[in-house]
C-alpha cells in the first residue's frame, strides 16, 4: 500500500518555542533536520493544520500516523511530548512520545484507523504539548497509508486514481492493455 507524508501548512497558535507563526511553520515543515525550534519555556504548545493532497482524494484511507523529529534540548535528560490529533472537530488520537537523545530522531504515535476518509485526512489538526524537560523540535508530519482506486498506472496522462475503465476493460483486467503492467 502506498504512503504519503503531509506536513503542516498552518500554525494557528504557538507558545513557549524560540519561533512562532510562519517562522515556526517553516522550520517544522521543511523536511530538513538542520532547522529547528527549541523550547524556551516550561509551558509550551503548538497547534498546526496539515496540507491537503489530491493524491489520496479518491483513495481508501487505511491509517494515519502522527510523527515528530525531535531531540532533547539543553541539559535535559528526558522529556515527553503529548499530542492530540483532531479531525473535523473530533479527537481521533491522543498520545505521548518519550524523547530520547541529543541528536534528532523520529518519534511516532501508533497508526490510527479512525481517520478513514479523504475528508478526515484533509481536516487534520495536531496539538503538540511538550513537557518542561526541554526539547528541540525539527519536524512534524503525518504519514497517510492509503489504497489507490482504479488502475495502478497513468493512462494517457490521466491519473491512475481517476480511471475505472479504459475502453470497457475493467480495472481487474488491466493486463489486457499492452504496455501498462
Amino acid at each position: 500500500m502506498p504512503t504519503l507524508i503531509i506536513r503542516p501548512d498552518t500554525v494557528t497558535s504557538s507558545s513557549g518555542f524560540a519561533d512562532s507563526g510562519d517562522t515556526l511553520k517553516g522550520k517544522i515543515n521543511d523536511n530538513n533536520t538542520s532547522t529547528s525550534s527549541a523550547l524556551t519555556s516550561t509551558s509550551a504548545s503548538i497547534v498546526c493544520g496539515f496540507a491537503n493532497d489530491s493524491t489520496y482524494s479518491s483513495a481508501t484511507i487505511n491509517s494515519v500516523t502522527f510523527s515528530i523529529i525531535a531531540a532533547l534540548g539543553g541539559r535535559a535528560e528526558e522529556a515527553s511530548v503529548a499530542f492530540v490529533l483532531n479531525s473535523l472537530d473530533n479527537d481521533v488520537q491522543t498520545g505521548s512520545l518519550s524523547i530520547e537523545g541529543a541528536e534528532p530522531a523520529t518519534f511516532s504515535g501508533s497508526a490510527t484507523t479512525s481517520v478513514n476518509s479523504p475528508a478526515k485526512v484533509d481536516g487534520l489538526i495536531a496539538t503538540i504539548t511538550p513537557d518542561s524537560g526541554g526539547i528541540v523540535l525539527h519536524e512534524v508530519f503525518v504519514t497517510v497509508d492509503y489504497t489507490a482506486s482504479g488502475y495502478g498506472h497513468k493512462v494517457l496522462a490521466v491519473a491512475a486514481a481517476n480511471i475505472s475503465k479504459v475502453n470497457t476493460v475493467a480495472t481487474a483486467n488491466i493486463g489486457k492493455i499492452n504496455t501498462v503492467d
